[in-house]
């Protein structure tokens, strides 16, 4: 069941990235009616910003074959499991590797649309720059929009991970205070183990700001677009 929830919630995402960078029509300088200075930047950008969008592509068509292998182990895993014949150490291993995937399977695609809004955001400056007396500043506004709501997925995503990741974190400290009392585990160990559980906490806190941070960037653009539309 927990599998055919996460395909449903990876649907929408995959279909956000469904377009090919391929079919993007490159909006030159040299088209428009004047030629600056800053029209050449913006189309230099935005040729750099297909190319990360035709990367994150590849990356993503990778990643589903690994997340699709990581579904079959994870489910291997829980049978043997439920038999004893894994330890649970190495079933938090797999758990989170999966985990890790599962996420990226909804970051990946998020990627993909920043890349492309942050090409067609170029284009739309270069047609601007090169023709003036054009106004675009409100469909680039509402395209920043889109993109910190974007950017607000991914961290959001990043942050469920993180916590995954310092449960287990916790797990393992716990365990290994039992372990340290019977004197079956070192204190280097067991401070390793402590060090990795306040990396995760310190990551976590850092993911919650950035939250924050992009959610006020957002407040600005909401701002803004409706300045632009009185």
């Amino acid at each position: 069941m927990k599998l055919f929830f996460t395909a449903l919630c990876l649907m929408p995402v995959l279909a956000m990235a469904a377009e090919d960078s391929a079919s993007f029509k490159i909006v030159h300088a040299g088209d428009q009616q004047v030629v600056t200075s800053e029209s050449l930047d913006k189309e230099f950008q935005q040729v750099l910003a297909l190319s990360q969008w035709s990367k994150a592509q590849s990356k993503l068509k990778m990643t589903q074959l690994r997340f699709e292998q990581a579904k079959r182990d994870l489910e291997r895993s829980k049978q043997l499991r439920t038999s004893g014949t894994i330890t649970e150490s190495k079933f938090s291993m797999i758990y989170f590797e999966y985990r890790t995937l599962e996420v990226d399977m909804i970051n990946l695609p998020i990627d993909v649309s920043k890349y492309k809004m942050t090409a067609q955001y170029h284009a739309l400056r270069v047609v601007e720059e090169g023709n003036p007396g054009q106004d675009h500043r409100l469909a680039q506004a509402q395209l920043m929009l889109e993109g910190v709501d974007l950017e607000i997925q991914t961290l959001t995503k990043s942050l469920e991970l993180a916590g995954t990741a310092k449960s287990i974190a916790e797990t393992y400290v716990k365990s290994g205070e039992k372990l340290r009392t019977r004197e079956a585990l070192s204190d280097a160990d067991m401070e390793r183990r402590q060090t990795t559980l306040q990396s995760t906490m310190i990551h976590a806190q850092d993911l919650e700001g950035q939250i924050e941070l992009a959610k006020a960037a957002r407040e600005g653009f909401s701002r803004t677009i409706a300045r632009l539309k009185q």
